[in-house]
């Protein structure tokens, strides 16, 4: 097997896995893989299949921009991040939160969808396992566009781990993982889906 087969086998193996919810290796260890390869091949197949959008829903325009999807490694490149798109702004930093970026749309107050980040242009739609974890209607008829983050107390995980344990499930890695599979399998998950929250950073009206 050449290099840039292995390589592209270990992207998948472990991108499957980590849709699972059975991560395989750490996240640093997956972008040094990825970074390799798009060193190697830039257009190579295998870039697009792990960075795109969980397929599990229909996709549709992300009502606001979600964001540069960028990374930066070191301070070089947290500088060349900060003066492509802040251009001399005042910046604030937070904490990053680990689960699935979402963005979420009320119209004259009732909840009307929910998607994912997806390539920033398009996202997954996820209504069906968001509006379980929002109110219905908010009070005065807003209409609001929202970012968020759907996450996973670190203190719920022995939880649901032991209600899938007890169900016959295999139990979750870490929270993050959760996130991404209970989102993903919504079906298989939906009774579990209440110890996942939704965090809110961002809207508009």
């Amino acid at each position: 097997m050449t290099q840039i087969a292995k390589i592209s086998d270990d992207l998948i193996r472990a991108n499957k896995a980590y849709r699972a919810g059975q991560p395989i290796m750490s996240d640093a260890d997956f972008d040094a893989l990825e970074q390799s390869l798009a060193a190697i091949d830039p257009k190579h197949p295998t870039l697009k299949l792990v960075r795109q959008d969980d397929n599990f829903g229909k996709t549709r325009p992300l009502p606001m921009w979600g964001g540069s999807t960028s990374k930066a490694m070191n301070e070089d490149e947290v500088r060349n991040l900060s003066g492509r798109w802040l251009k001399g702004q005042d910046t604030h930093v937070s904490l990053k939160l680990d689960g699935v970026s979402i963005q979420i749309v009320y119209t004259d107050g009732k909840f009307d969808f929910a998607t994912t980040k997806g390539d920033n242009v398009t996202g997954t739609d996820i209504s069906r396992a968001v509006r379980e974890l929002l109110p219905a209607q908010l009070p005065g008829n807003m209409s609001l566009k929202l970012r968020g983050e759907i996450v996973m107390a670190k203190t719920n995980l022995p939880r649901v781990n032991a209600d899938l344990t007890r169900d016959g499930h295999e139990p979750f890695v870490n929270t993050r993982n959760s996130v991404v599979a209970m989102i993903r399998a919504h079906d298989k998950y939906a009774p579990y889906i209440h110890y996942l929250e939704v965090l809110i950073y961002d809207g508009v009206l």
